[in-house]
């Protein structure tokens, strides 16, 4: 799926989850949460008009802000086709849908289902004709970042229904997916150890806890919440040395008026923040439309005796960069920095060899048998737009540019000092140069705090197109 779709509406999806200790207040007795979650949204436009029944469609929808529109279409799409070689992306995209409306237990089924045929075994047949089709039409296998994300959010939506054993083997499952291209590059998703930090404290595994929370200092040597949870879990581990170096840190870098206790008693909120629109897939040679560019050369995809090795490569989806705070009435703001660039996650994860080696492959066998019908059909083809037109779809078939759509830009992450009884928490986003945007301030309800080890999460998706817009 190639990813061009234009800043429009606002895209407004915001909740409150917790983790297996700690709990948010519910709605009000007698009030179904369908109403609680509208009176913590910024409510979006009217719908205008049936999406497009396609996946692009869906997509498209859920960064208008139409995610009830978008999960209709995905979940028609996911059941009219469940053998579509794109039936994995249908399931990654439903487990964004499921992540903003909060069901957990929809993200487990959705990204279990995605994760399950992405790494499915083919039989030698299956393989074989998978290769005979052009590359948009072989079943979707996903890629290294990808599968981190999904196993991530897997161990987020396990956490929350207190199933911390699974929660520790989705984190490890994300962390040996995301290997990296180079040296430096493997296992640095800090996001994903922190969350499977907070899983050890929950188990009480402090020293796989310090593992964590050390790595994500390592990363992250400015931020002062990693330092923070590092000195939090040597302490419960007994490791009154480490426990005082990170506690050190984290009195340097901490803003005095939202620092947390050392012991972890302040009462506090964790953030996970998503902001922007993620990376996507673009063919190399090819200019802003899609088109082949003329300085890459001429295409060869109208010659069958030729393979095109034509890679897709990962781009950034322009975003304007935005910067993140949330306050209660009773604290200072506290700021989410960017913990993660899912650009660079996804141009860093690798794989480019193994790609080449099945477009090699891949094209040398589809030509093989599309050689015989392209000699027969060659005296039909004089017209020369007709020839451009047949080559432009050719190079459309012969680079995948399928890719999970609804992932975010960057992540960013606070803890916020919030008192143990239900207050409103607000957040606010500001551009580049500090100005304030307001059509993504958020308003949050029902929220208590609780201590470090046991603090809820509250995940909240920034709108992309409503970023856009204000953006510029």
């Amino acid at each position: 799926m190639s990813f061009r779709i234009a800043p429009v509406a606002v895209l407004s999806a915001v909740l409150a989850v917790v983790p297996c200790t700690g709990r948010a207040d519910p709605p009000p007795r007698g009030s179904p949460f369908s109403e609680w979650f509208k009176s913590v949204q910024v409510k979006s436009g009217p719908s205008s008009g049936e999406l497009p029944h396609t996946l692009d469609g869906a997509v498209s929808g859920y960064l208008d802000g139409r995610v009830a529109d978008a999960e209709a279409v995905v979940k028609s799409l996911a059941t009219e086709k469940p053998k579509d070689e794109s039936y994995p992306l249908y399931q990654l995209t439903l487990g964004s849908i499921s992540l903003c409306q909060g069901d957990y237990q929809a993200v487990q089924r959705s990204l279990t289902a995605a994760l399950e045929r992405m790494g499915a075994k083919l039989s030698t047949t299956a393989t074989g004709l998978a290769f005979i089709n052009a590359e948009t039409k072989r079943p979707y296998r996903g890629f290294p970042y990808e599968k981190m994300l999904a196993h991530t959010y897997l161990g987020l939506a396990f956490m929350q229904q207190s199933r911390s054993e699974d929660a520790r083997i989705e984190f490890a499952q994300a962390r040996e997916a995301q290997r990296g291209s180079a040296a430096g590059q493997e296992d640095d998703f800090a996001t994903g150890h922190f969350l499977e930090g907070l899983n050890f404290l929950h188990r009480k595994e402090y020293n796989d806890a310090q593992v964590s929370f050390r790595k994500v200092t390592e990363l992250h040597k400015e931020w002062p919440l990693g330092w923070f949870a590092l000195c939090r879990a040597s302490d419960l581990a007994h490791d009154a040395g480490e426990a005082g170096e990170a506690w050190s840190h984290y009195e340097a870098l901490a803003p005095a008026g939202a620092r947390l206790a050392r012991d972890g008693s302040t009462p506090c909120v964790l953030f996970l923040v998503e902001s922007g629109r993620g990376p996507h897939r673009w063919a190399s040679g090819h200019d802003a439309q899609g088109a082949r560019d003329p300085k890459a050369g001429a295409s060869n995809s109208n010659d069958n005796s030729k393979v095109d090795l034509t890679l897709a490569e990962w781009k950034p989806t322009d975003s304007p960069e935005i910067r993140v705070s949330i306050a209660c009435s009773d604290t200072a703001k506290v700021e989410a920095p960017k913990l993660d660039d899912l650009y660079f996650q996804a141009s860093t994860s690798g794989g480019i060899v193994g790609e080449a080696t099945r477009k090699l492959v891949g094209g040398l066998i589809h030509s093989f048998f599309s050689g015989d019908k392209s000699s027969k059909d060659g005296s039909k083809n004089n017209d020369k737009n007709k020839d451009q037109s047949k080559d432009q779809n050719k190079d459309d078939e012969n680079v995948d540019l399928r890719s999970w759509g609804t992932t975010p830009g960057a992540l960013h992450l606070a803890a916020v000092p919030v008192p143990a009884v239900p207050t409103t928490i607000e957040t606010t986003c500001s551009d580049k140069s500090g100005n304030n945007i307001e059509s993504l301030r958020r308003v949050m309800r029902f929220l208590r705090g609780q201590p470090f080890e046991r603090a809820p999460i509250v995940y909240e998706r920034i709108p992309p197109n409503a970023a856009s817009r204000a953006g510029g």
